[in-house]
């Protein structure tokens, strides 16, 4: 979705389904080790690990998850949504997994709509196994709004900032799709809210542009997408 908003693409990153079932969500990074620097100058990474590695390494994906997260990673979707039923397989109760080839399904849409629709009930059956996973209520979000949902979008959203109040494409998406149902009232205080529950001052700037665009900006009534930015699972 192109945002008239935020003047940028809307996407729903990979990583935050992922990192959802490994504790380390939302706008949250697994932090890298700290060093030790040496007289020689050389580096060496201490033994110690924080609280969010220990959780990540207790998560172990399931048989051909990765290899599919590659495919999916570089925009081969045919090939790996036979991989992700696969990993589904070897663990029907890993959730990344509903969550992953639910947006494969979406994006490939072939099979006279049937692809979607399987979308539609892997997403459902994810929410039943974690009803609070924000990876599984974001996609879903962004499936009602294309569904012309703008409704059941925007409550899943508000679902997923009582959960996250500052996760950053919730804030984006509500507003920006607020904005073009001619809400700017609303958009602003969605904005307003999430400036009022101290985010990272990156995301400060993004607002701050995000409420002076409200002034200027026309709505478009185009739907959202289903769109994803190819990042890595783990980085954040």
């Amino acid at each position: 979705m192109r945002l008239i908003l935020w003047g940028t693409l809307t996407a729903f990153s990979l990583c935050l389904t992922y990192c959802v079932n490994t504790a380390v969500c939302g706008e949250q990074k697994v932090s890298k080790p700290q060093t030790n620097q040496a007289k020689t100058g050389v580096q060496k990474p201490t033994k110690e690990k924080s609280e969010l590695q220990k959780l990540a390494d207790k998560q172990k994906n399931p048989a051909h998850f990765d290899n599919a997260f590659m495919l999916q990673s570089q925009n081969m979707t045919s090939m790996a949504i036979p991989e992700y039923r696969d990993a589904l397989a070897a663990d029907p109760k890993f959730v990344s997994t509903y969550n992953n080839l639910a947006q494969c399904l979406w994006d490939r849409n072939a099979n006279d709509g049937k692809d979607r629709e399987e979308a539609r009930e892997l997403l459902k059956k994810a929410l039943e196994l974690e009803p609070k996973n924000v990876g599984t209520m974001h996609v879903m979000a962004l499936v009602k709004d294309a569904d012309k949902d703008p409704k059941g979008a925007e409550e899943l959203y508000r679902k997923i900032l009582r959960v996250q109040p500052i996760n950053f494409r919730a804030v984006q998406n509500l507003s920006e799709m607020m904005f073009r149902q001619g809400r700017k009232e609303d958009a602003k205080k969605v904005i307003n809210t999430a400036l009022a529950s101290s985010p990272p001052d990156t995301d400060v700037a993004v607002y701050k542009q995000a409420l002076a665009n409200l002034e200027k900006a026309k709505p478009s009534a185009s739907p959202a997408k289903v769109e994803d930015t190819k990042k890595k699972s783990n980085d954040g």
